[in-house]
């Protein structure tokens, strides 16, 4: 049984979800430490694990590459602070690297009938995105993965604030295995995704946020360090390791 985070219901559970935890006190399998604290404490269960989400083979196999042009990358929700993320851009990054380009993959046909019920609400940000073209932002359509992976080869930085609703962010675990540094906040399951210093930078605020993508969008060594540093260590835990650890629980049980 794997629960996602519900902000509305973290405090609480009501007891029509609790009784049949209670009786069955089932494992319950969380995909990462933010995960399992968005469950109660005091909630039933028969115990509370941790298996990650893992990478498909495509992402497996990156090997380094040199520093690209200032290029950074938006591979998530538009609803998940891309509007924050664009006033960045604008007001900070942009008029320090007049060349640099900010790549947004994202809309409404990624997440299928539940995008559709999101259309509207991502229309105004997509439309912004759309106007801020003199500003080096350029809004594509979603990408199948297979064509993703080269995008994400061309770029220099994802940029990405965040969103307490985020319990895994696949899209970072993908860019950081294919050795994309990463600029963030440490809301959700960030911290667990990036680490900091290292694979990107974990910041608080717009200013060190741009502050931070501005360094790798610039330095060369910095970006090199943090790119291999990725590929050593961002890329090791596969589907077929998640399948072995649910098998193994599996016999526990």
């Amino acid at each position: 049984l794997s629960l996602s985070y519900n902000p509305k219901t973290v405090q609480f559970l009501p007891s029509s979800s609790q009784w049949p935890l209670y009786r069955r006190k089932p494992t319950i399998v969380f995909s990462g430490e933010y995960h399992l604290s968005t469950y109660p404490k005091n909630g039933f269960d028969g115990g509370r694990v941790i298996i990650p989400l893992g990478l498909e083979p495509q992402f497996l196999s990156a090997v380094e590459r040199p520093a690209p042009p200032p290029r950074a990358i938006f591979l998530s929700n538009p609803l998940r602070s891309l509007d924050w993320l664009m006033t960045v851009w604008v007001d900070h990054i942009y008029p320090q690297i007049p060349n640099a380009e900010f790549h947004l993959f994202c809309g409404a046909a990624t997440y299928g009938a539940v995008g559709d019920r999101k259309a509207a609400e991502m229309a105004p940000i997509l439309t912004r995105a759309q106007k801020l073209s003199a500003n080096g932002v350029v809004l594509h359509d979603p990408l199948p993965k297979e064509k993703l992976i080269n995008q994400i080869n061309q770029s220099r930085v994802f940029l990405y604030r965040g969103d307490k609703g985020e319990t895994f962010c696949l899209a970072a675990a993908e860019a950081q295995a294919l050795g994309l540094p990463g600029v963030t906040e440490d809301i959700g399951c960030m911290s667990e995704r990036i680490r900091d210093r290292q694979t990107g930078f974990i910041v608080r605020g717009e200013q060190p946020f741009a502050d931070a993508a501005i360094q790798l969008l610039k330095n060369d060594t910095l970006w090199q360090t943090q790119h291999r540093y990725s590929l050593a260590t961002q890329n090791k835990f596969t589907w077929n390791e998640a399948a072995k650890a649910f098998e193994e629980l599996s016999v526990q049980s």
